[in-house]
């Protein structure tokens, strides 16, 4: 992790919300930090993380969903995996079926599915 960078999607404790009270997000990001990480996050409904998806992930070795915002369930796998210097994906919240990011060349984590 030390030194990594790391794409977090979602802020927001609710999906399509922009309320960060509780956040568990935030935990993530303040202990990737705390290892290490440089961390980058995207909300499309916090407007402190908006922005272009793609330019924030760009270059970053792994990517987490926080969050199952819409938006984040129809990205375009194979496409985003394209801006990453590594196709790391941790899926904390079940928003893709397994096959889904393996088929489109990431190496896959799901959080509660039963993924190794």
């Amino acid at each position: 992790i030390a030194e990594a960078k790391v794409a977090v999607l979602g802020y927001a404790y609710l999906k399509n919300s922009d309320d960060t009270r509780n956040s568990p997000s935030e935990v993530v990001v303040g202990k990737l930090r705390e290892l290490g990480a440089e961390v980058v996050a995207h909300d499309p409904y916090v407007a402190e993380y908006q922005g272009d998806l793609e330019e924030r992930v760009r270059g970053c070795d792994a990517v987490v969903v926080m969050v199952a915002h819409e938006e984040y369930g129809s990205l375009d796998l194979e496409r985003l995996r394209q801006d990453l210097a590594h196709a790391i994906l941790i899926d904390g919240r079940e928003i893709f079926r397994p096959h889904q990011p393996l088929t489109a060349g990431w190496v896959y984590r799901g959080v509660g599915n039963g993924t190794p």
